[in-house]
């Protein structure tokens, strides 16, 4: 099926868009009750997506036609299709859209998305990484092209129906930089020493904890959102996917890396050949590299994570994605 919807040499157009705010997350927000998941199954997924087009949002005034050179992640039961294009021409011209200009295209389109028998609801899920990746990277934007890639701005494409004759279906998608390079996922820890290993997750635990000092938590942080730029230097990292970001309202007191990192949840995604062979105990590593307790509270907290063990949490936890439904955080007050 997606065969027919991406293919290495098409061209298409795209139209600016702006996103409404980020859609609000709940306790299965993006799943159907009974009497939904039947009619879903029945009206299948490529009428589902005609009969209920993404958020409206508003039409922007630039158009980008766009090549696919190149297919990152083009397959069935994935949440975002993921194409390299090249830049043919915008309408009118931008001096960050010159032709040529190569890009990672991340679409969120609900016809591949995997939807549990009709449990999942496609649009609703779509509509929420693409408002939430969105946000994000507004509010990130003095971290652009340094930590995350530069985002060259969120658009609309209407993809022909070639069943209907000339239909076409509604898909929101955002232009990102092209950032080569290998996933923590597809690396092998191994080959690094274990203080490489640890100054990686230094830098992951600094970025999180920037992030989260600036109302966003980060539900997917996970080794295959992590990218690993340089060979030679494999501690420059970049950080992709928010689509499951929460944004919450934080009050102004700091935030203790230790309070949050040391009781091991937020660290089992990142532990499956990064953390598990490490000789040392993680939180005692942890504590000596990282600890910043600044207030009563904060020490508080880490008194109550203290009977926890990371590593055997690690090792006892089943290998499956944290980003999952049941496993995504939803306790942070939403704005």
């Amino acid at each position: 099926m997606h065969s027919a919807t991406y293919s290495l040499g098409q061209k298409f157009t795209v139209r600016s868009h702006i996103p409404p705010p980020p859609t609000p997350v709940s306790y299965k927000s993006c799943t159907n009750e009974t009497p939904e998941r039947e009619e879903q199954n029945r009206r299948g997924a490529l009428q589902t997506c005609l009969n209920f087009p993404p958020l409206p949002g508003t039409d922007g005034s630039f158009d980008v036609e766009l090549e696919i050179v190149g297919l990152l992640r083009v397959k069935d039961n994935c949440n975002a299709q993921l194409l390299v294009v090249l830049v043919c021409r915008a309408t009118p011209e931008s001096p960050k859209l010159l032709p040529g200009k190569r890009l990672t295209a991340k679409v969120f389109d609900p016809l591949f998305v995997k939807t549990e028998r009709g449990e999942v609801n496609p649009i609703r899920l779509t509509d929420k990484h693409y408002t939430h990746e969105v946000a994000a990277y507004q509010k990130l934007c003095n971290l652009q092209g340094t930590k995350i890639p530069s985002s060259y701005g969120s658009f609309t494409w209407e993809i022909p129906v070639r069943e209907q004759g000339h239909v076409s279906r509604t898909v929101r998608l955002i232009l990102l930089q092209f950032l080569p390079g290998i996933s923590m996922a597809e690396a092998n820890a191994k080959r690094f020493s274990i203080q490489t290993q640890q100054n990686i997750i230094k830098k992951i635990i600094g970025f999180e904890t920037d992030i989260y000092t600036r109302g966003i938590d980060l539900a997917d942080l996970s080794p295959r959102n992590v990218m690993m730029m340089d060979s030679t230097n494999p501690t420059t990292l970049r950080f992709l996917d928010f689509g499951d970001a929460l944004f919450f309202d934080r009050d102004k007191e700091n935030i203790s890396p230790l309070s949050r990192w040391a009781g091991g949840d937020l660290v089992v995604p990142l532990g499956y050949g990064w953390i598990n062979d490490w000789e040392c105990e993680y939180e005692s590593w942890f504590e000596s590299q990282l600890a910043v307790t600044t207030t009563p509270e904060s020490q508080k907290i880490h008194q109550q994570h203290q009977h926890l063990s990371p590593r055997k949490e690690l090792q006892g936890t089943s290998k499956r994605s944290y980003c999952e439904s049941d496993s995504i955080p939803t306790q942070l007050p939403l704005r």
